[in-house]
């Protein structure tokens, strides 16, 4: 036979290796050798205990049966051959120990402590992997042409050849569905439990662990069947790679701080409104990225499959992914919300604390960590709020920068940090949305109505079944209202957009019992102002606004009405939209006595609502035609009150002059003062006569005319029923009658 240093070249003994792929070829040698003593003791050894295949010639069948079978061999163990493994694994080991880079065998063996049979069961997958040629020498020792992988069998009998402790018991636990190989290294399929005996049972390493180990040692090209030449965490199964880079602002110092070292072998549930910032935290907590394990797609995998819960389903199913983080040391991250069963969560994180001991197990997903979760398993919660108002600041300076997009001088960073209450994952996704939009046009400057067009896409989705967006393009130059009631509205607004810089400084936010929002209700009857005035107060915050319809939120059945308002105010916080009440007498009316139960809960319902205005952070505008009818107990508890009168001649002469835009040409002898002292009108009602005026006269290419304006007073009469009296159009009543 040939001697362990007819493989390796025993003048390197106890140099380093080269590199990972010579301490490879050093192995699959290793294991060469025993495979070919095992061939020649084949050869030698008709008599032998274990004759692999499915033929038999007759020159065999006379051989073992004439040998008496006391003097049949017991197993196939060859001193000399077990002697010369020895000295070839001294020989190996010798050189690792002088090694000091990165060798991803030995990698493999110190992470899994493996065995030199579970070694073996590697090298039998792994040589085929490189060597083709080696399939026509596994059909040999099979006696089947057809045989395409080397079976636990044909193992079995190479370490029966080298050991003399070999026990078919080695079989079970090499297949176990629950056990080391079968969820770290090998391929093994549901069907492959359908062979006659664990003999048969054919043994490939899993794609991404030829791999991990043919790629990190230098192999270009290999033979796999099933194998990803992709090492990275997109390559595995139900998880995505989250590689963005640090953030480089000092703003998770207090979490990061709060965190247990990576190998203290606990859970870490974070809870955020915002997944996206988790990630940011534990990448800056770790230097680097990671991969994520989404729950959810393998609970719904797994559903398909038929029985979730059967024994090795998900630890075999997430297998790569143990693999990866232990031969890595990745952060282990699961995202995992409160819409997953409870009972499957508690399974998988049984496995991930089985599989990954003395990890810390970072788990995310929901706002809140999920009921039913801390069950069976201790988890360490911790919470991950939005960034607070001087974080956001930098943030937005930071990212904005990273552009290389100049800023208008319109845009003030320190309004945007403390009107929009946002994640940094958000503050993020708006800058890149707009520096893309700003470079498609070929722009080289960030305007604020760039970011503004992207702020509000934000509570689109969320708040787009509850509330409808009203466009806000008023400004307070269109607002015509009294000017202490307009300074009223200006202070509010100013309020708004320092509130958390104030509260910041002076510190009244740990004494402030409710929320630091803005609530204010526009009083005044209909036609005023009280639409324009919310827009107005939209457009100079540069806040999305969105009216609430009362009908959809207040409901006949116990309890729903309080669900629904909990919801809109919960979207709104996460979208920094302004909520407008109209019709606030409805929701706020004096309260009832109550006579039945249905009284009971409205005024229940009311209360509530006012304890969330209260608590609430954002901006709440409420309007009421009734003022009268709003219940003083509650108005005390809003911040302000802006009552918003019929314009005086005075104001509504500005109304005439000012609601058209200056591209609309007017006939010279337009008489606006003549409209403005005969007809005490809303605001609302000047716009609408004169929008009709003005379409009138364009439809006719003529410039708009008193004519115009008396026709449209006229045919707005039937709705209105103030424009009767001909006599209160003087000298232009003769129109009437065109």
């Amino acid at each position: 036979m040939y001697r362990f240093e007819d493989y390796l070249d025993l003048s390197e003994d106890s140099k380093p290796y080269a590199s990972a792929k010579e301490h490879m070829d050093d192995c699959l040698a290793f294991f060469e050798m025993i495979l070919e003593r095992f061939i020649e003791v084949r050869s030698d050894e008709p008599g032998m205990h274990y004759t692999p295949g499915i033929i038999m010639t007759d020159e065999q069948a006379q051989n073992f049966y004439g040998t008496r079978p006391v003097d049949r061999s017991g197993n196939l163990y060859d001193e000399e051959a077990s002697l010369e493994v020895s000295k070839a694994r001294s020989y190996i080991f010798s050189r690792e120990r002088a090694t000091e880079s990165y060798l991803p065998i030995r990698t493999v063996r110190e992470e899994f402590k493996l065995s030199l049979f579970e070694e073996l069961a590697l090298f039998i997958s792994l040589d085929l992997a490189v060597n083709i040629n080696l399939r026509n020498l596994y059909a040999y020792m099979g006696n089947d042409a057809l045989i395409k992988q080397p079976t636990a069998g044909m193992l079995y009998s190479l370490y029966d050849l080298i050991s003399p402790y070999a026990d078919v018991s080695l079989l079970n636990d090499l297949c176990d569905p629950c056990g080391k190989m079968a969820v770290f290294f090998l391929r093994l399929t549901d069907n492959a439990y359908d062979v006659s005996s664990l003999m048969d049972m054919p043994i490939a390493l899993r794609g991404d662990m030829l791999a991990f180990l043919l790629g990190a040692a230098g192999h270009d090209t290999y033979t796999a069947p099933d194998a990803d030449t992709k090492t990275g965490p997109d390559s595995i199964p139900y998880t995505s790679s989250y590689d963005e880079p640090p953030v480089d602002i000092d703003i998770f110092a207090d979490v990061i701080a709060s965190l247990p070292s990576d190998d203290e072998g606990s859970f870490v549930y974070i809870s955020s409104r915002d997944g996206g910032d988790v990630l940011k935290l534990l990448a800056k907590r770790k230097g680097t990225g990671f991969p994520v394990l989404n729950a959810g797609r393998l609970f719904k995998d797994l559903g398909k499959k038929g029985n979730r819960s059967s024994e090795g389903l998900i630890p075999r199913s997430i297998g790569a992914y143990l693999s990866y983080i232990r031969l890595t040391g990745a952060l282990p991250v699961v995202k995992l919300d409160e819409k997953d069963d409870p009972d499957e969560s508690s399974r998988l994180l049984d496995v991930l604390k089985k599989y990954l001991p003395n990890r810390t197990i970072y788990i995310y997903g929901s706002e809140n960590m999920p009921q039913g979760l801390e069950q069976g398993s201790e988890i360490y919660p911790v919470k991950l709020n939005y960034p607070d108002v001087d974080a956001r600041e930098k943030l937005w300076e930071h990212y904005l920068k990273e552009t290389g997009l100049k800023i208008s001088d319109e845009i003030s960073i320190p309004d945007l940090a403390d009107c929009y209450e946002l994640s940094v994952s958000d503050i993020r996704q708006v800058v890149w949305r707009t520096s893309g939009q700003v470079r498609w046009r070929n722009g080289d400057i960030v305007t604020k109505a760039d970011l503004k067009e992207h702020l509000f896409a934000l509570g689109e989705r969320e708040l787009s079944s509850l509330a409808t967006y009203i466009p806000s393009s008023f400004t307070w130059d269109d607002l015509q209202i009294e000017p202490a009631q307009r300074e009223v509205l200006m202070v509010a607004c100013e309020r708004f957009r320092h509130r958390n810089r104030i509260d910041r400084k002076l510190g009244t936010t740990r004494k402030a019992a409710y929320g630091n929002g803005v609530s204010v209700l526009l009083s005044g009857s209909p036609g005023t102002g009280k639409t324009m005035a919310a827009q107005v107060v939209s457009e100079e915050l540069q806040l999305p606004l969105y009216r609430i319809d009362v009908s959809q939120i207040y409901s006949k059945y116990i309890g729903e009405t309080q669900k629904n308002l909990g919801e809109v105010f919960d979207r709104a916080q996460k979208t920094n939209a302004i909520l407008f009440f109209d019709e606030a007498d409805a929701l706020f009316s004096k309260r009832t006595e109550v006579t039945d139960s249905h009284d009971k809960y409205a005024n229940a319902d009311t209360a509530y609502l006012l304890q969330k205005i209260e608590a609430h952070r954002g901006m709440v505008l409420l309007a009421t035609n009734l003022f009268q009818n709003i219940d003083a107990a509650f108005v005390r508890r809003l911040t302000y009150v802006v009552r918003l009168n019929r314009p005086d001649e005075a104001v509504r002469l500005s109304l005439w002059k000012s609601i058209l835009p200056s591209t609309v040409k007017l006939a010279e002898d337009i008489d606006f003062e003549f409209f403005a002292e005969n007809f005490d009108i809303s605001g609302s009602n000047i716009k609408s006569i004169l929008y009709s005026a003005m379409y009138m006269a364009e439809s006719a290419g003529r410039e708009l005319s008193n004519r115009e304006i008396v026709l449209a007073m006229k045919y707005d009469s039937d709705k209105s029923g103030i424009y009767n009296d001909p006599s209160q159009f003087g000298r232009y009543a003769s129109y009437l009658y065109e």
